[in-house]
């Protein structure tokens, strides 16, 4: 295994660890009841909010590109998304970071008490729908290649 294919397993790992979370939260407690329910993603370094929905296209984005890179990469031709691809992808996490911290990034200048008593009320779906399609240049750059590398057929 290479650090790639490594890289690849963890990132299906996660991506279906948050996907079957959100399933058992819903088996569990009935929660979320709509996948556009707000969820507090994180709390570090503020809070991170968003529809449930959010995270788990980011996670069908990770199962994806995982996939593509540990199943299709051959040691006879490796496959790995291009630098170009990658500062896209980064760049599109930042956006989602943004995205899921706005509120709180507006609402820093009040310090920690206005910060904690922060609800958002309205999420940037154009905004995260520019960085989820930023993420996924790298799976459309490793598709490329993977499909590339298939013989072509010729017509009868």
């Amino acid at each position: 295994n290479t650090s790639r294919t490594r890289l690849g397993y963890g990132a299906i790992a996660f991506g279906m660890w948050d996907i079957f979370y959100y399933l058992f939260l819903k088996l569990a407690i009935d929660w979320p009841t709509s996948l556009t329910d707000w969820d507090v993603l994180f709390l570090l370094p503020l809070p991170w909010w968003g529809p449930v929905i959010a995270p788990i296209a980011i996670s069908a984005l990770m199962i994806a590109g995982g996939t593509l890179v540990t199943q299709f990469n051959h040691s006879a031709r490796s496959i790995w998304p291009g630098h170009f691809a990658l500062g896209l992808e980064l760049s599109g996490i930042l956006l989602a970071l943004y995205v899921f911290m706005a509120d709180a990034l507006r609402s820093m200048g009040g310090g920690p008490a206005v910060i904690r008593n922060v609800l958002p009320t309205w999420f940037n779906w154009p905004l995260f729908l520019v960085a989820l399609s930023l993420m996924a240049v790298p799976i459309v750059d490793v598709s490329r290649q993977f499909l590339g590398n298939r013989p072509s057929r010729s017509l009868p």
